[in-house]
């Protein structure tokens, strides 16, 4: 038992991980999991108590709960307040790679929620996949205009693309999954309030510069944005959501001018964009 806030961070390095293999009760306290890949197996988090439940807060960009798995942050006691049970998968930061020639960004997130109980307040599931930014304004809190930086930053990365000289490929894939299914016993969801919702953002940019009066610019992009819901037992007293959505910026321009203009050649662009969209 905890007498303040929990908060558990996964390995260390760029693919973290936490794989619970413990029971956690904090008897009121807040409990947070952060890692790129979570797993909980047959576990238990537990921030119950009889008038003001802790909040459950699961970050990370893989996240899968399963196995018999109880999360409960329920207040025991009439009248008493249940506190929110937050699971996010959210990946929201373009790749900079290939300086122009060759940007591409493949961003995955996805939960994965089988045999569990879940009970609490207000229950949120995000997944999240972004490659539409560079950084956010959340990079530059608590400092004031953060808003207005983080944008300058991004259209600074963001100008880099346009470095590439006579071609230029653009690929950009964001896969944001939820399910929510067990082939064993049902998976249980009680709460006053539902959200299920699935995001992928993607945004496909080449522009290169023309030599010798010609240049080709190809933007490829691939969405697929799913909440699916099988096996599943849901229950509020208030509202439940459940949402896919899908989002797309394309930039893919070229100019049949170049270093031979200037002695009167004609040249000859190619452009071409191809975006796949995949929601249900």
């Amino acid at each position: 038992n905890y007498t303040k806030p929990l908060n558990v961070y996964g390995t260390t390095g760029l693919d973290s991980r936490i794989n619970l293999d413990a029971d956690i009760f904090s008897f009121g306290q807040d409990i947070t999991l952060r890692a790129d890949h979570i797993t909980i197996k047959g576990r238990t988090i537990d921030t119950s108590h009889p008038t003001q439940a802790g909040d459950i807060k699961l970050r990370g960009k893989d996240i899968t709960v399963t196995d018999g798995t109880v999360l409960n942050a329920q207040a025991s006691a009439v009248g008493g307040e249940s506190g929110s049970i937050q699971i996010y998968a959210i990946d929201d930061r373009a790749r900079y790679f290939g300086q122009g020639f060759a940007n591409i960004d493949i961003i995955k997130t996805k939960v994965k929620i089988g045999d569990a109980t879940i009970t609490g307040g207000d229950v949120e599931v995000l997944a999240t996949s972004d490659s539409q930014r560079y950084v956010t304004a959340g990079d530059f809190a608590p400092l004031p205009f953060a808003d207005t930086i983080a944008t300058i930053f991004s259209s600074v990365i963001g100008a880099m693309e346009g470095l590439a000289i006579g071609a230029a490929v653009s690929y950009a894939r964001s896969d944001a999954i939820i399910e929510i299914n067990s082939s064993a016993g049902a998976t249980t969801i009680v709460a006053d309030s539902f959200t299920a919702q699935s995001s992928a953002k993607i945004r496909v940019a080449a522009s290169p510069k023309a030599i010798s009066g010609g240049a080709i610019a190809l933007g490829i992009g691939d969405t697929d944005s799913k909440v699916i819901i099988g096996n599943a037992n849901i229950t509020t007293s208030g509202d439940t959501t459940i949402r896919a959505t899908a989002d797309h910026i394309t930039n893919v321009v070229v100019k049949a001018t170049g270093a031979m203009a200037a002695f009167g050649k004609t040249g000859a662009a190619i452009a071409l964009t191809w975006l796949t969209s995949n929601v249900k």
